[in-house]
């Protein structure tokens, strides 16, 4: 998924629990908003692997490995380090309830 080569199966993680240790080494998925250091790269594959594992937030982090950058983990509840990923996330959190709330009151109307 994210190297031409696939992914080695002894790909370093940093330690459970730590900071990132490269923390321009990721992508953020909010929705269908892409951002992130590494959004030109890896974007729409970090995108279409979120919407497989049936997520609509979380962090892809990469690391090294060899002469590729593979993807380490996933975090479903990211640190936001900049203003637009606030952002990205506020504006999730309004269509995710807007959603909610149009489809409850369809089912009400539907009683």
């Amino acid at each position: 998924m994210a190297t031409p080569d696939g992914i080695p199966s002894s790909v370093p993680e940093p330690p459970i629990g730590s900071k990132d240790q490269s923390p321009g080494s990721y992508v953020l998925v909010a929705g269908r908003r892409i951002l992130g250091p590494l959004a030109a790269m890896f974007g729409p594959q970090c995108l279409d692997l979120g919407q497989r594992l049936g997520v609509v937030l979380a962090a892809f982090h990469f690391v090294p490995s060899g002469r590729n950058l593979v993807l380490a983990r996933v975090n479903c509840m990211p640190p936001l380090a900049q203003e637009e990923e606030v952002d990205a996330v506020v504006r999730l959190a309004g269509e995710e309830a807007e959603g909610r709330i149009l489809h409850d009151s369809r089912l009400r109307a539907a009683r």
